[in-house]
């Protein structure tokens, strides 16, 4: 059901014969759209005594049916409609089954109507694109028309950054209030109501200043509830704007102004009627949107972020945030199976620049030296003149794998994170480590600054190409200084000249676009256990258990893969439950970590055992659970993603869209 505008008379005092006209926007949720449709259903389903001609209503031909000892004319599709809405209804023709006949899509009116609007959107389109080619994007000496076919091509605004600003449910509860403004009175009704906030309307614009106080009083609720002060309340005016011909006035209560009992009281009221009437939801409607853009942003940013924090020394690169977007270009700075090597952007000296403001150029490649690949990279304010800055990008260019970046700085001044949405953000953490959520909290405090590195090789290539078609090949990079790592190093033979800090070069990984997967807690314990799959049997011990999963750390390869089944004998539990088999329990596996021991993780699958293996786990958690720590991993993970995402939103200093794609493109 669209939200649409009714007006009708409603009753401000219950128990009186008195109402007032109000002006209600209906939601399918609310008590008047539930009663609309409750009615519509009725009225659909009254029996109908009307007869049907189709003759030359619709493109088909029409015969005649003898039906309910009335003649109708139908073609095939009407005749079909007709027989599932009678067979629906118990053999009873309805109003419904009548309209959808009549009014079908079938039926030449409906598909004139189809066809007019598919022109005027084809017309439409080819006036836009006639205006956008047109110089200036419209066509000289002509004027403007407001159309409003247009109006659907001006989007919506999502206000990134935003969060909940209410901590108190608002109740569109409408009742009589009085107000005493110094010696005026003025008579209002209320538009919603919560413990600490009012939001009122007046007939006629008035003029009320923002920060005075004012007195209000609730009649019709002060004789429903002798017992409660209700009357002169003190509000302070927050805000007051003009709706046509009416005053909206929005009012605050101190919690130092509020009477014995009144919160217990609004609380209760909200409670008792939430269901009768609506709830607003505008603040947690505009957040969620809000969140939900902004992580659609994050997990297709093509670019890498990177945060810097202030330490007494000056700033350091403290994270750098990988999502889906930019797995691709993430990838170039993989050291090894598990780790990135993202200290060419770390460097003391870039840090400096970045912090003043500049953009900052980097040329990098890629060489094996042992087991590992190193990363070589030069800035181009290194570099002692353009020329040889130039030559090391050919000279990189010239290796299979070569990156170069432009690093630009986010917005400034930095708009430093909010300490009011993290909490939002990071409630699971709270609940489940308040200290671990502290020392993030602390940890996007120290946050100053941020950047993002974005990819130019393609066009550092195009201008390579070029200078080689004029006939520019100097690859010479004899004497230019490259950092390799921590270390500084002369080419072309990689002597080394000169270090930096290492620890200065590990920035924490960040991955955006993190949720919370596990369904349930994970409990750090260490228990022996042996894997079958196939005929090998597999030795390791527990990382973490649940109800309904297990992480085992076995040493080397396994070969085990995604979505392979097999038997974990739970070697060390069997002795506290002998009578339970727990020596072939089934789990398919959901996830392989690699490394020098190789982390599997687990999911229990079904079997005639289920629900006594369910009892024991829940028994066997229940009474160890003072003594196991919980596994923080996956709900740090997701509060991580969603503080450094909100960041982001905050800092952007370009003009993020949408596109939707929708029956017209």
């Amino acid at each position: 059901m669209a939200q649409i505008k009714v007006n009708h008379y409603k009753s401000l005092r219950p128990g009186t014969g008195e109402k007032t006209l109000v002006t209600e926007v209906v939601t399918a949720d609310s008590e008047t759209g539930r009663f609309l449709e409750k009615m519509e259903r009725k009225r659909l389903l009254r029996p109908c005594f009307e007869t049907i001609d189709m003759r030359g209503k619709v493109p088909g031909e029409c015969h005649r049916y003898l039906l309910n000892n009335r003649v109708f004319y139908l073609d095939d599709v009407s005749y079909g409609i007709y027989q599932r809405g009678v067979n629906e209804h118990n053999g009873v023709f309805t109003v419904g089954t009548y309209e959808a006949i009549v009014n079908g899509s079938h039926t030449n009116k409906a598909m004139r109507e189809a066809e007019r609007k598919r022109e005027l959107a084809e017309q439409h389109a080819a006036e836009v694109r006639r205006r956008a080619s047109a110089p200036g994007g419209g066509v000289a000496g002509e004027e403007r028309q407001d159309d409003p076919r247009e109006r659907r091509f001006n989007p919506d605004t999502v206000p990134f950054g935003y969060f909940k600003k209410r901590r108190e449910e608002r109740l569109q509860y409408v009742t009589p209030v009085t107000l005493k403004l110094g010696e005026q009175e003025f008579s209002a009704s209320s538009r919603d109501i919560s413990v600490s906030g009012l939001q009122l309307v007046l007939k006629g614009r008035m003029p009320f200043p923002a920060g005075r106080e004012l007195l209000v009083t609730f009649p019709a609720l002060a004789e429903q509830n002798p017992g409660l002060r209700l009357h002169d309340l003190a509000y302070e005016i927050v805000g007051c704007d003009t709706r046509g011909q009416d005053t909206l006035l929005r009012l605050r209560m101190r919690e130092s102004d509020r009477p014995a009992g009144f919160s217990e009281f609004v609380v209760d009221l909200i409670q008792r009627f939430r269901r009768k009437y609506k709830l607003d939801v505008e603040d947690d409607l505009i957040s969620i949107q809000a969140w939900l853009y902004e992580r659609i942003y994050t997990e297709s940013m093509v670019s890498i972020p990177f945060f810097l924090r202030r330490e007494q020394d000056g700033l350091r690169v403290d994270a750098v945030a990988v999502t889906d977007g930019n797995q691709p270009f993430a990838h170039f700075f993989h050291s090894s199976v598990d780790s990135h090597d993202f200290s060419a952007i770390c460097l003391p000296q870039r840090v400096a620049r970045y912090e003043q403001g500049e953009e900052v150029v980097i040329a990098m490649c890629r060489q094996k030296e042992g087991d590992e690949y190193r990363i070589q990279s030069l800035a181009d304010f290194e570099a002692p003149d353009a020329e040889a800055f130039g030559r090391f990008v050919r000279y990189a260019l010239s290796h299979r794998e070569h990156l170069v970046v432009k690093v630009q700085p986010c917005a400034l001044p930095f708009r430093e994170p909010s300490m009011k949405k993290f909490e939002m953000a990071a409630e699971r953490l709270w609940e489940k480590s308040p200290a671990e959520a502290e020392r993030l909290r602390e940890a996007l405090e120290s946050i100053s600054f941020a950047c993002v590195m974005v990819n130019v090789t393609e066009q550092a290539e195009t201008i390579w190409f070029a200078a080689e078609a004029r006939g520019i090949e100097n690859h010479d990079v004899t004497g230019i200084e490259c950092w390799c790592g921590h270390e500084r190093r002369r080419l072309p033979g990689m002597e080394p000249c000169g270090e930096a800090d290492p620890g200065l070069l590990r920035p924490r990984l960040i991955r955006f676009g993190y949720v919370e997967r596990r369904r349930e807690d994970r409990y750090l314990a260490e228990t022996a256990v042996a894997l079958t799959a196939g005929r090998s049997r597999i030795k390791g011990r527990t990382r973490d258990i649940s109800t309904r999963g297990l992480a085992v750390m076995v040493d080397g390869d396994p070969g085990i893969q995604v979505g392979d089944e097999l038997k974990v004998a739970l070697i060390s539990l069997q002795k506290k439950r002998p009578s339970l088999n727990l020596q072939a329990v089934p789990y398919r596996v959901v996830g392989v970590q690699p490394g020098q021991q190789t982390a599997i993780m687990l999911e229990r699958m079904r079997n005639r055992d289920e629900y006594k293996i369910d009892d024991f786990f829940v028994e066997l958690i229940s009474k160890n659970k003072d003594k196991l720590a919980v596994d923080l991993q996956d709900t740090l993970g997701a509060a991580v993603s969603r503080a450094y995402e909100g960041l982001v939103a905050r800092n952007i200093v370009g003009l993020p869209f949408f596109i939707a794609r929708g029956e017209e493109g």
